[in-house]
């Protein structure tokens, strides 16, 4: 069983430039937006798997051609992971950004990193699978 973790949950800590946005579909209709390089969430959790879902926006928006967003996951001890998200014509909701490997069942933590700046970082929600000692 996973446990959901909305964007707006204070168990995830954000730095840089963050905004508040959102609307249906996007999960608890809400979303947080990272448009500056280097802007973080982190997040710590005791259980075995952690994925991060957001929303992938147009890459014409409003007739204004703009890149994909790229993001960085970093998780304890392991390699960060980059995702660049696909080129689209309408936007993607729910959209899986990054899922982690199998964990040991423990105390995790987990950042992520926006790492470019041609479009928006949209933080939708995380799901985790909690520690079976819960």
């Amino acid at each position: 069983m996973t446990t959901i973790v909305d964007d707006r949950d204070p168990r995830i800590t954000y730095t840089g430039t963050w905004f508040l946005a959102g609307g249906f579909p996007e999960y608890d209709n809400t979303t947080h937006g990272a448009p500056t390089a280097g802007s973080s969430a982190s997040f710590n959790f005791t259980g075995t798997t952690v994925s991060v879902f957001g929303t992938v926006g147009p890459v014409d928006a409003n007739n204004y051609t703009i890149g994909p967003s790229i993001s960085m996951y970093t998780l304890d001890h392991f390699l960060p992971v980059t995702f660049v998200e696909p080129a689209l014509n309408s936007a993607s909701y729910h959209y899986q950004f990054y899922t982690s490997p199998p964990l040991d069942d423990g105390l995790h933590h987990l950042i992520i990193t926006s790492v470019n700046m041609s479009s928006v970082l949209w933080l939708d929600y995380l799901q985790y699978t909690p520690s079976s000692s819960r």
